[in-house]
C-alpha cells in the first residue's frame, strides 16, 4: 500500500512540472484591392573593412548619447 501511495505521489509530481507556452498571432491578407506594392531597388557598396568610432564624456551624459556620438564618429 505504501509503495502504491509513493508511486502515485511521484507520478503526480512529475506530471505537475510540465509547462505550456502558447502564442497567438494575427495575420492580414495583403493581396486585395487597395494594396499597392512598389519594388525597392538599391545600389549598395558593402565593404569588409571594420570601422571604429570613439566618444568620451567628462560630464554625466547618458550612456546612450555617448554611444550615438561614437556611431556618428565612425560614420
Amino acid at each position: 500500500m505504501f509503495r502504491l501511495i509513493l508511486l502515485l505521489s511521484a507520478t503526480s509530481l512529475m506530471a505537475s512540472c510540465a509547462s505550456f507556452k502558447t502564442t497567438t498571432t494575427k495575420t492580414t491578407d495583403i493581396y486585395g484591392s487597395g494594396v499597392i506594392q512598389h519594388p525597392v531597388i538599391v545600389d549598395m557598396d558593402v565593404k569588409d573593412t571594420k570601422v571604429t568610432g570613439t566618444a568620451a564624456s567628462k560630464s554625466k551624459k547618458a550612456v546612450e548619447n555617448v554611444k550615438n556620438e561614437a556611431v556618428n564618429n565612425a560614420l
